[in-house]
């Protein structure tokens, strides 16, 4: 009988956890969604860069901006993007480590 009630037990827990997991999977997907239509609503050039420096996402404003599509943009160098891409690197990896870079001037090339 304890195995039993052992047994129940342990897929009660089993069942729960899954549910938790899929409510939290599924606030994950409406998040993101979310973030991306706010993204792509922008008139501004936006981009989603990663630690390394590289482009992960843009919007529209971007491709318009750059004159490059979503997908040459992505995974390519972001500061590689910019008329000084020395000071474009800096400006980023202060965003990394301390959160934010305000007034921060750069200039955005256009492929032409």
């Amino acid at each position: 009988m304890r195995d039993l009630a052992d047994d129940l037990s342990y897929g009660i827990v089993a069942l729960r956890t899954r549910a938790a997991r899929q409510r939290a999977e599924e606030a994950l997907r409406r998040a993101s969604a979310y973030n991306g239509c706010l993204i792509e609503a922008s008139l501004d050039p936006l981009l989603i860069i990663g630690p390394d420096g590289r482009i992960t996402d843009v919007n529209g404003a971007t491709e318009v901006a750059t004159g490059s599509s979503r997908a040459e943009l992505i995974g390519q160098d972001f500061a590689g993007h910019f008329t000084e891409p020395e000071r474009a690197r800096v400006a980023y990896r202060q965003v990394f480590r301390t959160g934010s870079a305000r007034d921060y001037s750069l200039e955005l090339r256009h492929r032409d």
